[in-house]
């Protein structure tokens, strides 16, 4: 598990594993459209949404203290600050690659406490 920081995660779970629980399935449900919304932006190449999307990603795992995935998304994010894509399409790429190394993890953290997995990983091709 190379994204995840347990001394970060329960800290900022205030070491309640039921808390661990619900920002792993907030952070399950909420990312797909966060990762379609900066896709999306980094399509239409519209800078002011590609920097916001990848502060979205960027806030969504900080709780695991997950380094590559925030430097990787921080990246994108002063690419729109910035005004410049033309890399953007790109480091996309690898950021979706680490947060789908995450999301292996954390559905592994998860295991049993979650019924249903859903039939394809986070990062399915966009359709």
């Amino acid at each position: 598990m190379k994204h995840i920081n347990w001394k970060i995660l329960m800290k900022r779970s205030e070491h309640d594993l039921q808390n661990v629980q619900d920002l792993i399935q907030g952070f399950l449900e909420a990312t797909p459209d966060r990762i379609r919304s900066l896709q999306e932006a980094i399509q239409l190449e519209h800078a002011y949404s590609v920097e916001h999307a990848a502060h979205a990603i960027k806030g969504s795992v900080l709780p695991y203290g997950a380094a590559q995935i925030i430097a990787k998304a921080s990246e994108i994010e002063s690419m729109g600050g910035r005004g410049e894509l033309e890399d953007a399409e790109s480091c996309m790429g690898e950021l979706r690659y680490l947060l789908d190394e995450l999301y292996d993890d954390l559905w592994y953290v998860l295991d049993k406490k979650v019924t249903v997995k859903p039939e394809s990983r986070l990062l399915a091709p966009l359709d």
